[in-house]
């Protein structure tokens, strides 16, 4: 209830997804797919910091803003806790020469996308895998 009186409408789409059929398999290849999708956003915006302490942009400069010489792009961290965790093994397993570590919290590795997760585990445990 709002502090006029009236109700915030209950938004019905969201239990409409919930509702939906889908198999296991497709939830875990659609998360899959996602955190490839969000690895590659953690890399471009990654790429895109380095290139900042090399040389800077326009709207930087009429800022009075510049990052040239001052980050330490030689000592950069991938963090991440669940969904984020597989994002950022994935995304490290993709480019290890961009970051020195890794540290994913209770990390979701059964989304991490195919080429990494069978880097996590032995061969043996994903026999019978998804």
């Amino acid at each position: 209830k709002r502090k006029d009186g009236s109700f915030i409408p209950y938004d019905n789409e969201i239990a409409k997804l919930s509702s939906q059929k889908e198999t296991y398999a497709d939830s875990v290849e659609a998360r899959r797919k996602q955190t490839a999708y969000r690895a590659n956003e953690l890399l471009a915006a990654t790429e895109k910091l380095m290139t900042l302490n090399v040389g800077n942009i326009e709207e930087l400069q009429e800022l009075g803003l510049s990052f040239v010489g001052i980050l330490d792009t030689s000592d950069v961290a991938a963090i991440g806790h669940s969904f984020g965790g597989a994002t950022v093994i994935h995304a490290s397993n993709l480019r290890p020469s961009y970051f020195t570590c890794c540290i994913a919290h209770d990390p979701a590795c059964d989304w991490c996308p195919n080429e990494t997760r069978k880097l996590l585990f032995a061969k043996d445990k994903f026999e019978d895998s998804v």
